[in-house]
């Protein structure tokens, strides 16, 4: 490769305070004291496992992998890669759907839907995993339909080892009829979670009674998500990284050149970074944290956090609705597994759906449900301060008065 060694951005108090800020915003355990549940847990770091043809992350870009010790490799001075270009025109073309943007002045957006190709072990990359409930007529105990399990923790010299609960459900004739009864009726639901792999249940303040079909909503081995890469410090880092590292900059006689487009620079970055320009997820994150870095941005420490976000619960980013953050689709409810909190949404399955589509039921919910049960980030806004540089930084002349809420 002819890649320069990329600069770190020396900017330590904007990385660690507003960048540690937006994650642990959304990505805190239960309690104030909380710590992530293992070592083992966020192997991953930043870069998140799996590419959705099931190839090695980031190989249709050609880029290579760096970390936070600054050996990631910058593009100033090579044009934009056309293949990558494709990717990210894809990705900036979900971002900035008309009513469904991915950046607003108080949230950071995506959907839980995963991007097309994902394979079906696969699905879960968006900080948002789904699986489904089913309870079949007089069954002793409910069926698990898609669910991501460990086999094995990753170690330093191993990677996590996983496998997935059949999607596909066989129900008897007797079992047809009776749920035939009552077409209408609820038989299941599908779940939607964003509670962090690395998070441990809460004790004491958790709700220990309310269950799904039997299943009591603070079981960790069942509605808490499982990759690696889900995890709180997996955040953490992709945020540090995507303000700390120097994207390429653009030729300046050319006023098409991709890097100077906003979204562009951020998702050629995080392919450098974390060769994950394919997800939806990866690629806001980095884009609204490297206009925070390029801005100049720090958090007011002396400006509380926002009461809204620590009373929404901690154990991950928050799930909503395109309408609001506190807004679901129809059918669906939030099962609090802390008083408030809005980590876990399970919808609705009629009899008939659960017969309809019972040979794949997990795609269903992906269909019905994924595209509109939707992650929300909180920023900050209120303790935000910018100062831009605009002789240093070549995009700081663009700053806009909200750079997190990035523009088309």
């Amino acid at each position: 490769m002819t890649k320069q060694q990329a600069t770190l951005r020396m900017s330590g108090f904007v990385a660690t305070s507003l960048g540690l800020s937006l994650t642990l915003l959304g990505a805190l355990g239960c309690g104030e004291d909380d710590e992530p549940a293992s070592d083992d847990a966020a192997s991953c770091m930043g870069a998140k496992c799996d590419a959705p043809d099931g190839g090695t992350a980031g190989e249709d870009s050609g880029e290579a992998s760096g970390d936070s010790e600054g050996e990631a490799e910058s593009t100033t001075g090579d044009a934009f890669p056309s293949e990558l270009l494709k990717i990210c025109e894809q990705r900036k073309d979900e971002a900035f759907t008309k009513g469904r943007s991915a950046f607003t002045p108080d949230h950071l957006r995506w959907s839980c839907a995963d991007v097309v190709g994902t394979l079906a072990e696969d699905r879960g990359q968006e900080y948002c995993e789904y699986f489904v409930v089913v309870q079949r007529p007089d069954a002793e105990e409910a069926d698990l339909l898609g669910l991501l399990q460990e086999l094995a923790p990753s170690t330093e010299e191993t990677d996590q080892e996983l496998e997935v609960s059949p999607s596909s459900l066989e129900l008897t004739d007797d079992e047809i009829y009776a749920l035939e009864a009552d077409p209408t009726a609820e038989a299941g639901r599908c779940v939607f979670t964003s509670w962090n792999a690395d998070v441990d249940p809460c004790e004491g303040s958790c709700n220990e009674t309310d269950e799904v079909y039997g299943i009591p909503i603070v079981d960790a081995s069942v509605f808490r998500m499982t990759f690696d890469a889900n995890t709180y410090e997996a955040a953490e880092a992709l945020v540090a990284d995507c303000m700390d590292y120097i994207p390429g900059e653009g030729d300046h006689d050319v006023a098409s050149d991709p890097y100077h487009d906003d979204f562009y620079r951020a998702c050629e970055l995080n392919s450098v970074i974390n060769e994950t320009e394919y997800r939806k997820s990866d690629n806001t994150v980095c884009a609204a944290s490297l206009r925070l870095a390029e801005c100049g941005c720090y958090l007011n420490l002396r400006v509380e956090l926002p009461a809204g976000v620590s009373q929404q619960g901690k154990l991950g980013f928050p799930l909503g609705g395109w309408e609001g953050a506190d807004i679901l689709p129809a059918g669906c409810r939030y099962e609090p597994v802390v008083a408030g909190a809005k980590q876990l949404v399970t919808c609705e399955l009629t009899a008939a759906e659960v017969i309809d589509n019972a040979s794949e039921l997990k795609s269903y919910c992906a269909e019905k449900y994924a595209h509109d049960v939707v992650v929300h980030v909180p920023v900050p806004a209120a303790a935000v301060r910018c100062d831009p540089d605009v002789e240093s930084e070549p995009y700081a002349s663009s700053c806009a008065e909200e750079p997190w809420n990035v523009a088309p």
